[in-house]
């Protein structure tokens, strides 16, 4: 890997093999291309090395569409693709087709850049995988064949069910009927999430400003995190367990929504810090406006709960003499720290909460001070604290996210979008999914009343009494919609191939979506026009 290339290269997303497509101009470029490999690196023909070829370009594609300067990272690790982590990799790629012969092949080609992997863990603090993205000649062959972005799909057979060991590795396992129940569900809420069209309402300035952001590296950041914008192939996703066990986390990741930026640092008054950067109020689904609901001091609810007692107020306020930013992150911190025993656990919680607040000359004093605060301030749950109870606290998030996304589908036909802690919906459904959020809670925690639940606010997401009134204007001038500014060249294509793309999925597995959930509004949309009564 180029050193001097290094912050670029940071800005990276995993391959993925279960990228496929089955359009005829994929396949003819396929072909083109295999063809200059034969006589060269391929000595003779191989259904292995296409199957690879394919996923390979499927890849540079989807990378390049979701921007010119974001690379692939991958593994030449043998083992990486062998029997062991089949069930992950899946059986589009061949290591010997992959690294041995696809790879110097598009390199002699010029179709692609690529930097090796190095491990230099005295200079950068870990081990970095491989990188590459298509060349320019390689963008004129997508264009040349007519390669478009609604033939990208998702594998059906890609797995969506992943476990890690303790040493936080991805690890072979056997179904169970609970890993059986979670595939299912999750592939069912999965193909409807593919036949939605979610999109950002942004600009084509406002897009260019967002991407600009996500592939920023701050200094001092040295990390692997992906922070892309997807948007054509992952809408898709997987729940993560650790710890080699199903009772630990499980929680949802995938979704491109997910790396939208929530905060942003910035300067004032001479100091770093973190502000909103709410690029996540765009969102639309099918085209309507959304909101984000989320539940207030979440973890602390539950380990309220399982102790048996009442949370009484704010459990990040009242924390010595912290705001509640701080109140919060040492909680958590304390929460989540897991070492061997409990003093490195304590350890590790010092150093995390340091480590976020470092642009404020956070001391290990200061630190100390903090902790000792939090279980002076909640002295019943203490015996919670750097138990490593957080892992747990994720798994029962994720099953109410599991529970919660299946009800909307099955019982109101529509999407929600999870992060964790909170849903994104379609603004109609909020009221829908207040109750859903409330009643999964108390049925997972056997709790009798569930944390409070609020709205993110924004500028762009509206109260119930901006609906109304936007209802009025509506019935006094007509359809909002035959007024909105019309969208950007880039916008406006972006959206005719997202709603192209989920069509197809849409017609394949016959899904369709509600978009009025209140009785007077479906009451009325069902009810029969003149017409009907006559037929």
């Amino acid at each position: 890997m180029n050193k001097s290339l290094f912050p670029q290269l940071l800005y990276c997303k995993s391959l993925d093999t279960a990228l496929v497509s089955q359009s005829s101009e994929v396949d003819e470029l396929t072909n083109r291309i295999y063809d200059l490999l034969l006589d060269h690196e391929l000595k003779n023909k191989s259904g292995k090395v296409k199957t690879t070829l394919k996923t390979i370009l499927l890849n540079l594609y989807s990378v390049h569409l979701s921007d010119p300067s974001l690379f692939i990272k991958y593994s030449r690790d043998e083992n990486f693709y062998g029997k062991r982590l089949r069930r992950y990799v899946g059986n589009s790629i061949a290591y010997s087709s992959f690294i041995t012969k696809i790879i110097p092949g598009l390199l002699r080609l010029r179709l692609i850049e690529d930097h090796k992997g190095f491990n230099d863990r005295r200079e950068f603090g870990n081990a970095y995988l491989s990188r590459m993205k298509a060349k320019p000649k390689l963008i004129r062959l997508f264009k040349l064949y007519g390669i478009q972005p609604w033939m990208l799909s998702v594998s059906k057979d890609k797995e969506v069910i992943f476990l890690k060991d303790n040493k936080k590795e991805f690890t072979p396992y056997k179904d169970t009927i609970f890993t059986n129940k979670a595939r299912e569900d999750l592939q069912h809420i999965n193909r409807h999430i593919e036949a939605a069209v979610i999109d950002l309402d942004l600009s084509d300035e406002a897009m260019t400003d967002l991407l600009r952001k996500l592939r920023r590296i701050n200094p001092g950041e040295i990390d692997d995190k992906e922070k892309h914008l997807s948007m054509f192939t992952d809408k898709t996703l997987r729940r993560i367990f650790s710890n080699s066990s199903w009772k630990l986390h499980g929680r949802f990741y995938g979704g491109f929504w997910q790396n939208i930026p929530e905060r942003k640092k910035t300067i004032i008054k001479g100091k770093e810090v973190k502000v909103p950067d709410r690029y996540r109020q765009y969102i639309t689904i099918n085209g309507d406006a959304t909101i984000e609901l989320d539940y207030s001091s979440f973890h602390p609810k539950m380990i309220h709960d399982l102790a048996g007692i009442e949370m009484i107020g704010d459990p990040y306020e009242g924390i010595g003499d912290l705001d509640r930013e701080h109140g919060k992150s040492i909680f958590n911190k304390m929460i989540n720290a897991v070492g061997k025993d409990k003093a490195e656990s304590k350890e590790k919680a010092i150093g995390a909460y340091m480590n976020e607040f470092n642009h404020e000359g956070m001391t290990k004093v200061a630190a100390n001070v903090a902790l000792e605060a939090v279980l002076e301030r909640h002295s019943q749950i203490n015996k919670y604290f750097f138990s490593g109870k957080g892992r747990k606290l994720m798994y029962y998030d994720s099953q109410i996210a599991n529970n919660v996304m299946l009800r909307a589908i099955n019982e109101y036909q529509t999407i929600l979008l999870p992060l964790h802690d909170s849903f994104i919906c379609i603004r109609e459904f909020e009221d829908k999914l207040r109750q859903l959020m409330r009643e999964e809670y108390i049925e997972v925690m056997k709790s009798e009343v569930s944390p409070k639940i609020d709205m993110k606010q924004s500028e762009y997401y509206l109260s119930r009494n901006e609906i109304a009134e936007q209802e009025l204007y509506r019935d006094e001038y007509g359809d909002l919609k035959d007024m909105e500014i019309k969208s950007d060249p880039k916008q406006k294509l972006r959206q005719e191939t997202l709603e192209k793309q989920a069509q197809l999925a849409r017609s394949e597995h016959g899904i369709r979506f509600e978009d009025v959930f209140w009785p007077e509004s479906i009451e009325e949309k069902y009810a029969p026009n003149d017409q009907d009564d006559y037929l």
